[in-house]
């Protein structure tokens, strides 16, 4: 009987020796040995795994060939992968921020491995990325990737493990903020349980004063075994007595490559393995379908751990909490989050989990699920989560249902000429430090020649989702917007319809996660009563109440303080034109948001119970041409 030609590299000599030595390899008993562990995963109801001849003989070597060990690893690798939403999006593969980071050199695995049949080395220096540019879950997707790829291309990896070189000159304060505890417990948990390869040890250096307080918490939440292979080293002298200097990269003195030369080289892996990576959203797990009922990880695994009592000392705010991934607020906004919207700061981590395991069980709903925009809903909410849960719903659920607004909804020369025209802009400050944003509407200024009412407020739209993201005010305290009709004529109410109308009034009130705090009209004719009059039809009575109409400025300064209005209107907020570009600066520098952002959305085929469309959402008909304007 011939013998069965399996489908993997053949390993170096030293390798292969090491292989029989230390992880019970029998090249003989190869080939039965995964047709054992195949046959197994085609028994599982609940998995969907990948069964090449090499990934699996990884899963064996990781578990030195220990079936049942295999078995359950390779459960936990996909199960695991189910806890990390964020960073289990191998579409970011196709993200310019993968290239940026990638070339910023924060994760990078060494050409050469410790000795030819040592652990491959890999490089960590979390100082190089820029706080304000990118956040921790885009560093830990690019680890996430680059693990499945070296995963399956580096025997050095599964046979001889890895080792961690931190570097953390550049650490600082606004790095450590962005630590999320329960994202970064996960990964670690990940890492250690889920994937069929051993951490041999980990090596710090460059360390100060901010990493000493993560390290000694980071110490609490990783399993024991990890942290006995931690070791921090004072000098480079010191790391170089555990760490041959020759296997450090020539930037640090050594052999083992440049910087630029292994970036590049990442680059093109990364290239390489493109279409394996986006293959990934393939697999995975389906706990509905597993044998003996839904595993429950929080129980199995203890995920609901975090840094919530995380006591950053000697730093100007004396932070007692880190948060999830998000901003810390001022202490005004902060005060103002706690006494009006209910917001429990030793919670956030909770409340922010919960809402983001309701969003991976639909099965409709393909929505972000990072921790800045999902804490934009909980606070928009006051902290219901069921509400929360439904304005996130209905807030993917219009793009199909108003394609008019979210349809090709990208950073343009139509969006920015139609944010250059100043019709509608987000003032730089707010009414106080605590109060709420102030918008300022202006229909009359953009011409009807050339845009449509939709592609005005689509761009709206492009704003206030930066603003989800971006503005604390608003989101805590809500906005009160200027809507200024000046220069309004017949051709700016001929595109008002009471069908666009009335699909702007629900996505404001059941879409959208900020607060509507006044309507403030000035300089309104009688057409503009009628499209106030329709307007009002459409709201809710709480929202009719917030309608205010001002016969002269005078009237507007009660309510908004002119202060707070820019220079044209006789404040001192600025100029329209200096907002314009402040904001048109931002609306670039969210180009490759948007066109990522175009992915998600809502399935309505796979929704439970009844489909959201146009008629169950907003259920009128009609048009706002056939008004009778005198």
């Amino acid at each position: 009987m011939s013998a069965i030609k399996l489908e993997m590299r053949p390993l170096t000599p030293a390798l292969q020796q090491k292989a029989c030595d230390e992880l019970n390899e029998v090249p003989e008993r190869l080939a039965a040995d995964i047709s054992t562990l195949r046959a197994w995963l085609r028994q599982q109801p609940h998995l969907s795994a990948r069964q090449s001849d090499q990934f699996l003989l990884n899963f064996l070597r990781g578990c030195k060939f220990s079936l049942e060990k295999a078995k359950r690893k390779l459960d936990q690798y996909y199960t695991l992968r189910t806890t990390l939403p964020d960073l289990n999006q191998h579409g970011f593969v196709d993200d310019q921020r993968l290239r940026a980071i990638i070339r910023l050199g924060v994760t990078l695995y060494l050409p050469l491995p410790l000795l030819e049949d040592g652990p491959c080395i890999m490089l960590m220096r979390p100082g190089k990325y820029d706080p304000k540019a990118f956040n921790m879950t885009d560093l830990l997707r690019v680890s996430f990737l680059l693990q499945d790829i070296y995963l399956i291309s580096n025997d050095n990896l599964i046979i001889g493990g890895f080792m961690q070189i931190g570097d953390f000159e550049g650490f600082s304060m606004a790095h450590l903020l962005q630590m999320s505890p329960s994202l970064m417990k996960r990964f670690s948990l990940y890492v250690e349980e889920g994937m069929p390869m051993r951490i041999k040890n980990s090596h710090f250096f460059n360390t100060g004063a901010i990493f000493e307080k993560l390290f000694a918490t980071v110490k609490l939440l990783l399993p024991a075994k990890m942290v006995e292979r931690f070791q921090v080293h004072n000098t480079f002298d010191s790391l170089c007595a555990a760490v041959p200097k020759k296997y450090l990269p020539k930037d640090y003195g050594g052999e083992n490559g440049s910087i630029e030369e292994t970036i590049a080289k990442t680059e093109q892996l990364v290239l390489e393995y493109r279409e394996y990576l986006l293959d990934e959203k393939n697999y995975g797990v389906d706990e509905k379908c597993r044998i003996g009922g839904p595993n429950n990880l929080e129980t199995e695994y203890g995920l609901d751990g975090s840094f919530r009592k995380l006591n950053v000392e000697g730093h100007k705010s004396k932070a007692k909490h880190i948060m999830s991934n998000i901003r810390p607020l001022t202490p005004e906004l902060a005060k103002r989050a706690q006494e009006e919207l209910g917001e429990v700061p030793e919670r956030i981590d909770a409340d922010i989990q919960q809402l983001r395991d309701w969003i991976v069980k639909q099965p409709h709903l393909n929505a972000r699920t990072d921790d800045q925009f999902l804490v934009a809903f909980l606070r928009g909410c006051k902290y219901s989560v069921e509400k929360a849960k439904q304005k996130l719903d209905n807030y993917y659920a219009m793009r199909g249902a108003v394609p008019e607004l979210y349809k090709d909804r990208f950073v343009n020369d139509a969006a920015i000429d139609i944010l250059r025209s100043s019709v509608y802009l987000p003032l730089p400050k707010p009414i106080a430090p605590d109060g709420p944003r102030i918008h300022l509407s202006r229909y009359g200024v953009f011409d009807t020649n050339k845009y449509s009412l939709s592609d005005i407020i689509k761009v709206r739209t492009m704003l206030g989702d930066i603003q989800f993201r971006d503005d604390d005010n608003a989101m805590v305290m809500g906005f009160m917007e200027v809507i200024d009709f000046k220069g309004v004529g017949p051709g700016h109410i001929f595109l008002f319809n009471a069908v666009l109308v009335k699909k702007l009034a629900v996505l404001g009130d059941k879409a959208w996660p900020y607060r509507p705090k006044g309507f403030h009209f000035i300089n309104v004719n009688s057409a503009c009563e009628k499209i106030m009059s329709l307007a009002k039809s459409m709201m809710s009575d709480k929202i009719k109440k917030r309608f205010h109409v001002h016969a002269n400025y005078e009237s507007l300064y009660k309510h908004i303080p002119k202060e707070c209005l820019p220079a044209e209107y006789g404040g001192s907020n600025g100029t329209i034109v200096a907002g314009v570009k402040e904001w048109e600066n931002k609306l670039l520098s969210y180009k490759e948001y948007f066109e990522e952002d175009a992915k998600y959305g809502t399935n309505e085929k796979l929704r439970r119970g009844r489909p959201f469309n146009s008629e169950s959402l907003f259920g009128i008909e009609g048009s706002f041409r056939k008004l009778d304007i005198d």
